[in-house]
């Protein structure tokens, strides 16, 4: 009743500490809850530290969410999931086209990447060369082709099987 009939503005702060003011207060001043988090895992200066747990002694509000917090985070380090099959996320060549034409890209940069190096070291005048350069490009050309014409006949194999197909997001 005596809190009722005081006039706006006029109420004594919740604690006259040093702690951070708690960030449901009525004066909207924050409290980190970084802190909170910070203070569980361990990483907060021994200051902080200390500021952190004084203030989740005093705070109703704040000692329930790091409460929640400590609860997720056991919960987080606890859980076992199980590995997957060092199958499951298998992202070489499906097939005997797909893995071959993908070693003939790959073989392809490859080429091209020497002869401009050894080249560029051994005779630099050689990539000056008209002929030499659009053969250097059209053999990059086709090694880009035959690495995507693998990729999509992997895609393009595994959308046959693809049993979520249908479904839309």
């Amino acid at each position: 009743m005596a809190a009722s009939s005081r006039q706006p503005g006029t109420e004594t702060p919740r604690s006259q500490s040093a702690t951070a003011p708690c960030p449901f207060d009525e004066t909207r001043r924050p409290f980190p809850e970084e802190h909170l988090s910070g203070a569980l895992d361990g990483v907060l200066t021994r200051i902080e530290s200390s500021r952190v747990r004084q203030h989740v002694r005093e705070c109703p509000r704040c000692r329930a969410v790091y409460e929640e917090l400590a609860l997720n985070r056991r919960a987080a380090l606890t859980t076992v999931f199980p590995a997957p099959p060092d199958d499951q996320w298998d992202e070489s060549p499906r097939g005997v086209v797909s893995r071959w034409t993908r070693n003939l890209g790959w073989l392809l940069f490859a080429f091209v990447a020497l002869v401009v190096l050894a080249s560029s070291v051994v005779a630099p005048e050689f990539l000056s060369r008209e002929r030499v350069g659009l053969w250097l490009l059209r053999c990059t050309a086709l090694a880009t082709l035959a690495v995507l014409v693998s990729v999509g006949i992997d895609r393009w194999r595994s959308m046959r099987g693809d049993l979520y197909r249908g479904v839309r997001r």
